[in-house]
């Protein structure tokens, strides 16, 4: 009866250990989800504020588009230009990253100022 008890206690113990170590698996691919996106965001910001210094013009700036690489999820972004109320001119430029991993969507957000100069 001992023995019994004793192999259902260390079942017990090993089911809780692996449900943590799955956890932490998951964890860390939600985290290296996160750290991909705010990459991306950081390569499109620039891209843009590329563009703007080029022509000066905000308005024809591209709205939304997706981030992709062979093997990789489905990452896709979208901009929002709202006028700041720091400075006459000064618009916030608002970039969000979107994906979807185990079911579940997840959003990261990164914003800049620019200057309409046309």
């Amino acid at each position: 009866m001992e023995a019994l008890l004793s192999v259902v206690i260390v079942a017990v113990g090993t089911i809780f250990i692996l449900q943590a170590f799955g956890q932490e698996l998951t964890a860390a691919g939600i985290a290296g989800d996160n750290v991909k996106a705010v990459l991306f965001l950081k390569e499109k910001i620039s891209e843009l504020e590329g563009g703007i210094l080029h022509s000066g013009d905000l308005t024809n700036l591209p709205r939304s588009g997706r981030f992709s690489e062979a093997g990789e999820k489905d990452f896709s972004w979208t901009l929002s230009l709202i006028p700041s109320k720091l400075s006459e001119g000064l618009t916030e430029l608002w970039l969000s990253c979107f994906w979807t991993s185990r079911g579940k969507t997840y959003r990261i957000n990164l914003a800049t100022f620019a200057r309409q100069t046309q």
